[in-house]
């Protein structure tokens, strides 16, 4: 089965039927970021530190988005500094 993304999942409502994109638009957020809640939260369930290193790929706001070359290519950078960075903490 095809599954749609969880920013195009309806939620429905006597009203009308609204998408996650357009909730999330109406609320202000120009961003979705799903992954880094669960290393957060198991982070403070065990008493450690934990940190994230976000990156912007596709825009819900302008529609542009990042193709997985160009994800593969120019992350790539963005990762050494992080790594070189965390290394020196």
């Amino acid at each position: 089965p095809t599954y749609p993304s969880p920013l195009e999942r309806k939620h429905e409502s006597p009203a009308h039927i609204q998408t996650e994109k357009e909730i999330a638009l109406q609320k202000g957020c120009v961003a979705a970021e799903m992954e880094s809640f669960a290393l957060f939260h198991n982070a403070q369930r065990l008493g450690k530190k934990a940190a994230c290193l976000l990156t912007v790929s596709d825009s819900i706001v302008t529609h542009e988005a990042t193709t997985a070359e160009e994800r593969q290519t120019s992350f790539t950078k963005m990762m050494e500094i992080a790594l070189e960075t965390a290394i020196k903490i």
